[in-house]
């Protein structure tokens, strides 16, 4: 990776233990990346943990079962669209997604 990252946005919103297990790459990323911007995307119920983390700018509150009712809630819509805005704006150099959800092809 390159030197140049500034942003650098972590997705691990859920499951106490996976977040706990998460933190060393945290601590990896601070100290490969001192004067980096590294903010958390988590579910605000786990947000305490990472709360005054000497590694982490910025934590992004990500309510799963509030946003996912944006196709009929108005305010959850307005969420959704306000969450997504944030998250362009922000212009991150690079997302490391560490929930690992997503299926690659064979």
């Amino acid at each position: 990776m390159s030197e140049s990252l500034q942003n650098i946005l972590i997705i691990k919103p859920s499951s106490l233990g996976d977040i706990v297990l998460a933190l060393p790459a945290l601590s990896a990323l601070r100290r490969n990346f001192p004067d980096a911007k590294i903010s958390w995307l988590i579910r605000p119920e786990f947000a305490p943990l990472l709360q005054n983390h000497p590694h982490l700018a910025e934590i992004i509150p990500f309510d799963r079962s509030f946003l996912g009712k944006a196709w009929y809630h108005p305010k959850a819509f307005a969420a959704f669209v306000s969450l997504i805005r944030r998250l362009r704006r922000s212009k991150f150099d690079v997302v490391i997604d560490l929930q690992g959800l997503s299926e690659l092809p064979p």
